[in-house]
């Protein structure tokens, strides 16, 4: 898997671009990636995912990213997540992400369109 991260400063959001074939796993050391930031409370994130290979992802690689989820949300809280699809798969398994975060606060959406999705973050 090949993760490009930006951090903007002023607007407090991370632009995450994953490719390739990516593991939940993978994409749970992404957390890890961001804290190389000077990431404060009120984060947006915005990941495009439409490039990426998640066929071997399930409810349960899902459910262990969501608790990775966890540890990475309350230095940050609120936090806002767009998760950029293009596909049917990935809107499916991005829903099941957005519904498991949903309970611990974390307000995530789901686009398949990423100017919709920078509407929505910065509402």
């Amino acid at each position: 898997m090949n993760t490009e991260i930006h951090y903007d400063k002023n607007m407090n959001l991370i632009n995450q671009k994953l490719h390739g074939l990516c593991s939940i796993h993978n994409l749970a050391e992404v957390f890890d990636d961001m804290e190389k930031y000077e990431l404060k409370p009120g984060l947006k994130i915005l990941a495009d995912i439409t490039d990426a290979d998640l066929k071997d992802t399930n409810y349960d690689s899902v459910s262990f990213l969501e608790k990775k989820l966890d540890e990475f949300l309350d230095k940050y809280l609120p936090i806002r997540k767009a998760i950029i699809v293009e596909s049917d798969l990935e809107f499916g398994i991005a829903r099941m992400y957005e519904m498991l975060a949903e309970k611990d606060g974390f307000d995530v959406r789901v686009f398949y369109n990423k100017s919709e999705a920078m509407d929505w973050l910065k509402s």
